[in-house]
C-alpha cells in the first residue's frame, strides 16, 4: 500500500500540464448527492471526506466492496495534492500578470 501511494504522489506531482477542476469543490446537497453521484456510476456511498474550506467529496465504491480507511485516506490525500497544485499554478500566474 505504502509503495502504490508513493508512485501515485509521483504521477500526480510530476505531471507537465496543469490539472483543471470544473464546477464546485464541494458536495452542496450532501449525502444524497452523494449517493445520487455513485448510484449513477453503479456503486454506492462508502463515505464523505471533507478538506475545510478547499474541497469536499464524496467516497463511492463497488458494491459489496469495503474502503479501508487508508484506502480513502489516500483517495483524499491523491485529490488534495491536484488542488492544491491548482492554487499553486494560479497563484504563480497572477504573480507573473502583475509583475508585468
Amino acid at each position: 500500500m505504502r509503495r502504490s501511494l508513493i508512485s501515485l504522489l509521483l504521477i500526480v506531482g510530476g505531471c507537465a500540464a496543469p490539472t483543471r477542476f470544473t464546477g464546485s469543490p464541494h458536495v452542496e446537497g450532501g449525502p444524497a448527492e452523494c449517493t445520487a453521484t455513485c448510484q449513477k456510476w453503479g456503486m454506492e456511498l462508502a463515505g464523505m471526506v471533507t478538506s475545510g474550506e478547499f474541497a469536499d467529496g464524496c467516497i463511492c465504491q463497488v458494491h459489496g466492496k469495503q474502503v479501508t480507511l487508508r484506502e480513502a485516506a489516500a483517495a483524499e490525500l491523491a485529490s488534495m495534492t491536484g488542488v492544491m497544485r491548482q492554487v499553486q499554478i494560479e497563484q504563480e500566474q497572477q504573480a507573473q500578470q502583475q509583475a508585468q
